[in-house]
């Protein structure tokens, strides 16, 4: 079975390395052919770029064919226009080329390169939709919650849902959210939930990393977007220090460290108790594996379609993690397999209760053997076997 590929998210960037690599390697090993069509920006894909070769030898060396259109960030709208547009055209193109058996796109933009390929070619869409872009528009303030630019996004979320054959959600809100909306139109199709999950090969290591500073360390691993709560993040450290004046806090992240910074500064934390790296991916393991705990904050009860695939790379890691009550999925996940501390509130009773329990939780002897442990539910290759199912599904015909 041949599948072409299509992401937004560029084969270099960390997050397709973690969220596409694996699975498309995984399901290669099981004899299904792959076309990656990405988007990358010009920095990463420099023809004297180690990183950038050794990428275009593993894909070539796994008999993938990878072709990958610019990534054009200003002016965003004639930006995005153009980049969809040229998608449109080159998605085309190869479909017309290899004939995919089936079309599996990773967001709604990639959904949309996809679309006019998939209607010309009669070929399935899989819409891998992972959140809902209408609403983290909307959260980050982008765009107002209702307004015009949010409304038409979603409408063409609704599009692409009503076209795919199958479509795959982070989190069981989110399958709930669509089958209500399929229900009302009278339609019926697969829906597949599948978290972030991590490649355990990347953190097959972490066992032999010793934790070098005494004291309790908190990382935060990833972007740190408008969903995501860095000031009460920053104050639940504040919180800890008072507890525990050993304490320190690192950041694992790309984002511009100014902000963070500025941040430290409001909350009255000394600048020498966090750290902040932006670290390669192969360095991730290492740096969370000398770490106490990992810790992610988002606005309660907002995108309950995420499951952050930090959460995974922290357990992976060996380390429990610290998160905040509303968030759905992950809540549950971390309660099941008693992995992590639920912080009841953003405020100092919350924070000095989520201290003390996590602190408890660190000091039990078997809380690094739980967390490989819920580690491995969450490991890639459960979702390229559950990948591999949709495939499968849509090569009888049964997907929908």
């Amino acid at each position: 079975m041949n599948i072409l590929y299509v992401s937004y998210n560029g084969a270099m960037e960390p997050l397709f390395q973690s969220q596409g690599i694996p699975y498309i390697m995984d399901a290669r090993k099981s004899g299904y052919d792959f076309s990656i069509l990405t988007f990358e920006s010009d920095k990463n894909v420099r023809i004297d770029d180690p990183l950038f070769l050794r990428m275009k030898d593993r894909l070539s060396g796994a008999g993938i064919t990878w072709r990958h259109l610019r990534f054009h960030r200003k002016p965003a709208f004639i930006a995005k226009t153009y980049d969809l547009l040229r998608g449109i055209g080159v998605a085309l193109m190869l479909s017309i080329r290899s004939r995919p058996d089936a079309i599996h796109t990773r967001g709604l933009f990639s959904a949309l390169v996809a679309l006019p390929a998939s209607f010309i070619i009669r070929r399935p869409l899989i819409f891998d939709t992972r959140s809902k872009l209408s609403e983290a528009y909307a959260i980050t303030g982008k765009w107002e919650k209702g307004g015009l630019a949010s409304r038409w996004i979603s409408f063409l979320e609704d599009l692409c849902i009503k076209s795919a054959k199958a479509i795959v959600v982070e989190t069981s809100d989110h399958k709930a959210e669509i089958e209500k909306f399929l229900s009302g139109n009278n339609i019926n199709k697969r829906i597949e939930v599948i978290p972030c999950c991590v490649d355990l090969e990347r953190f097959k290591n972490i066992k032999d990393v010793k934790k070098d500073e005494p004291g309790f360390t908190i990382s935060y691993l990833g972007s740190l977007s408008g969903w995501y709560c860095l000031r009460e993040t920053l104050a639940f450290f504040k919180s800890m220090k008072k507890a525990l004046p050993e304490s320190k806090m690192i950041f694992l992240t790309r984002d511009d460290p100014e902000g963070i910074l500025r941040d430290i500064k409001k909350i009255g934390l000394p600048e020498d108790a966090v750290k902040i790296f932006s670290s390669a991916p192969e360095a991730v393991p290492d740096h969370l594996a000398r770490s106490s705990v990992g810790i992610v904050f988002k606005y309660p009860n907002q995108r309950l379609s995420s499951f952050p695939v930090k959460i995974g790379e922290y357990l992976a890691s060996g380390i429990p993690v610290i998160i905040n009550k509303g968030m759905g999925d992950v809540e549950d996940f971390v309660l099941d397999n008693r992995v992590g501390v639920i912080i009841d509130g953003f405020d100092e009773d919350g924070f000095k209760k989520g201290v003390a329990a996590i602190v408890s939780l660190v000091k039990e002897r078997d809380i690094k053997e739980k967390c490989l442990s819920a580690a491995k539910k969450l490991s890639a290759e459960i979702g390229a076997q559950k990948y591999i199912k949709i495939y499968e599904a849509i090569n009888k015909g049964i997907a929908c």
